[in-house]
Order: structure tokens, then C-alpha cells, then sequence
């Protein structure tokens, strides 16, 4: 069965625009965000409100700022290897380690740059915590090897079935007598 794959200089240039989306939107909450400075985009929905980082997701790991450089950094170089090694099996699982790729990257930057990692995307309406776009293409990440997990398991179902695809009948089908 013949792999199909997303050309690697299209995967690169994915990455390479996320994370450059992500430091660029980032230097300009740091420029423009100080001071406590908020933006109410929609008031009371969406508001730009610059946070300091020292966890992971969710404030996990909270002061641990040495250790997730080194976990973001190995987190990375391993994702690099498995989008470039071929490791996936299909072209959503390339895109999704992609995307997990651009994410680690953008905040791992944050965290060997500054220590910590910049968030400044704060979504009042339903209390979230505040997050960036490196968040946001690691959440995309996840919800693309879901769906490709699901794809999977629906395929699966369909060759379960014993259906001919060229005569379009059920083999294994009982008749009533």
C-alpha cells in the first residue's frame, strides 16, 4: 500500500508561518501589552491581556521553567524526526505532528528567549485561561489526530463488513428461505 504524504517543503512552510504568526503576535503583545495595559476587542468576550507563563498548560508544572525548556526543546527535535523519518501513516497524522511541532517550537522559544512563556489572548466569555497561538496550533494538533483516529476507526468498521466493492454486495449476507 503506497503512503501517501504532504510534500515536506508544504509542511515546513506551515510550521515555519505558525511560528513565525506566533513570536510576531507575541513581540506585539510584549510592545503593547505592558503595564497592565488590556484590550477589550469585544468587551466582556475577547480581550488581549499580556501574561507571564511559568508553567505548562494550565499553569502545570508552575516554576519548573528549566525543565520544560529542556522538555519543549526534546519535544521538538522529536517531532522533527518523525515528520521527516515518515513516521506517520497518513497525511492528517503529518499535518497534526506539524502543527504539534509548530506549537512546541513557538512557546519553546518563549521559554529559552525569556523563561517563560508570553500569553496575551484572554477569552472572558467563558473564563478560559489566557493563551497564545502556539496554544492554539498545538489544540489544532490534537483535534487533527483525533479526527484522524476517528477516520481510522471508521474505515476500520467499513472493511469489517466483508463488502465487494465491485459487485456492491454484502459477501457472508444470510438469505431468508
Amino acid at each position: 500500500m503506497r503512503k501517501l504524504y504532504i510534500n515536506r517543503n508544504l509542511i515546513v512552510l506551515i510550521i515555519s508561518i505558525i511560528v513565525l504568526m506566533d513570536q510576531i503576535t507575541k513581540l506585539i503583545a510584549l510592545n503593547y501589552l505592558a503595564d497592565n495595559y488590556i484590550v477589550k476587542l469585544i468587551p466582556g468576550i475577547l480581550h488581549l491581556n499580556l501574561v507571564t507563563n511559568y508553567g505548562a498548560a494550565f499553569s502545570i508544572l508552575n516554576n519548573s521553567s528549566l525543565l520544560l525548556k529542556y522538555i519543549s526543546l526534546v519535544a521538538s527535535l522529536v517531532f522533527a524526526l518523525m515528520i521527516f523519518l515518515n513516521f506517520y501513516k497518513t497525511k492528517l497524522e503529518q499535518l497534526g505532528l506539524a502543527f504539534l511541532m509548530a506549537g512546541s517550537i513557538g512557546n519553546g522559544i518563549d521559554r529559552w528567549l525569556y523563561g517563560y512563556v508570553i500569553d496575551f489572548i484572554d477569552i472572558k466569555a467563558i473564563n478560559f485561561p489566557i493563551f497564545n497561538i502556539a496554544d492554539i496550533a498545538i489544540n489544532v494538533a490534537i483535534l487533527i489526530i483525533l479526527l484522524d483516529i476517528l477516520n481510522k476507526r471508521k474505515k476500520n468498521i467499513y472493511n469489517q463488513t466483508n463488502y465487494n466493492y465491485k459487485t456492491n454486495i454484502t459477501i457472508n449476507s444470510k438469505v431468508d428461505e
